[in-house]
């Protein structure tokens, strides 16, 4: 996933279903990004570039992340 998401516009990203257990390298997966936003405010910040930030935003527990979660719809 290097450079997975490198330099483009995203602002939200609902990665609600995102796995990353498998996955061997993260290296500069949000690059340049300045556009984004966490779900609860978390913006980029150039120090966290790599897979630290790969995580729904929960800063409130100690948590900073550029993900958003969007539970899936129910059937009713």
């Amino acid at each position: 996933m290097n450079g997975m998401f490198r330099e483009t516009a995203f602002v939200n990203l609902d990665l609600s279903n995102f796995d990353t257990s498998k996955v061997t390298t993260m290296y500069q997966m949000f690059y340049n990004i300045a556009s984004i936003v966490g779900e609860k405010g978390t913006t980029y910040d150039a120090d966290h570039k790599d897979f630290e930030y790969a995580r729904v935003d929960d800063p409130d527990n100690d948590k900073p992340g550029y993900f958003t979660y969007k539970a899936a719809p129910t059937n009713s």
